[in-house]
């Protein structure tokens, strides 16, 4: 448990009395209230975190959702199936955030499908979306739980090892101290993930137009950048570059495991789509930078 306001440990976040009173528990460092988010109601919660209040987030984080260490020292002595039960709530999260994922990753692809393009074989998309629904669906799931492994895996690799994130009370050695503030950063990326879930509003008012959607894509990796610089207390270079990284290797490691299991292994097919995807994501950047020469254009 940490202060929502100045991040040092506390050992506690309020005194239970008799009756039920409650009074929460100043922060030795900073002499204000550890976490005011004890007596808040859920819905204030929530808009806060989507304000982006960093109390909120640290609330959220390390002082209602995240386990400390010494419980998860005694879960690891535990079956798989009770640690799954201890975190049923962020699991199903998790589970379903993937899920939704997948549809809108598959609904955002089939409208932004360029017929134009549909004639060339050799790009990944033009493929999976000329099978039938099953396989499409596989495939899109296979992306989002690969890009999920990746983030999560890779943004504590990244804070860690390349930024230098240390926190109070971070100890390298002990593994499940480390295992601890992995989770952190683990549920950190869930919370700012949140964002991307909006587009499921389009079941209730659909769009036609897809830029609606890239608009929510940006305004979720916004929020990863911020969340991770509020966790963290990072700078927001560092928060910028460890987001850029994450991203750079989903985009590789994801389109490389589809080109795999699209061409079943053959190594020439594979070498044709890779060189058509890279001549196709030129091609889309190229078009990207005269578009925005066009709208700067008057103001230079």
């Amino acid at each position: 448990m940490i202060c929502v306001e100045c991040n040092a440990p506390v050992d506690s976040l309020y005194v239970k009395y008799a009756n039920d009173y409650i009074k929460l528990t100043d922060c030795p460092s900073c002499s204000k209230v550890a976490d005011k988010y004890v007596e808040f109601d859920n819905v204030i919660l929530f808009i806060d975190t989507l304000l982006l209040k960093p109390q909120a987030y640290r609330h959220l984080v390390y002082n209602l959702m995240g386990n400390a260490p010494n419980d998860l020292k005694q879960s690891s002595q535990r079956s798989l199936k009770g640690w799954f039960l201890k975190n049923k709530k962020v699991n199903r999260i998790r589970l379903l955030m993937i899920l939704f994922k997948i549809y809108l990753t598959w609904a955002y692809e089939e409208k932004n499908y360029n017929f134009e393009e549909s004639i060339n074989p050799f790009l990944i998309m033009n493929s999976i979306l000329k099978k039938n629904a099953v396989t499409q669906y596989l495939y899109f799931s296979l992306k989002c739980i690969s890009d999920d492994v990746i983030t999560h895996t890779f943004i504590p690799f990244f804070m860690f090892n390349v930024v230098g994130w240390n926190p109070n009370g971070y100890v390298s050695k002990d593994s499940h101290n480390k295992r601890y503030y992995k989770m952190a950063l683990s549920l950190t990326i869930l919370i700012s993930g949140a964002t991307n879930l909006f587009p499921i509003l389009m079941l209730i008012w659909p769009y036609n137009n897809i830029t609606i959607t890239n608009i929510i894509s940006s305004v979720a990796d916004l929020s990863l950048i911020e969340a991770l610089r509020i966790v963290t207390d990072c700078s927001i270079p560092s928060a910028i570059s460890v987001f850029l990284l994450n991203t750079l290797i989903k985009f590789i490691v994801t389109r490389m495991l589809l080109i795999v299991i699209l061409t079943k292994g053959n190594e020439s097919l594979a070498y044709s789509i890779a060189n058509h995807e890279y001549a196709n994501f030129v091609q889309r950047i190229m078009g990207l930078r005269q578009i925005l020469e066009r709208s700067l254009k008057p103001f230079i």
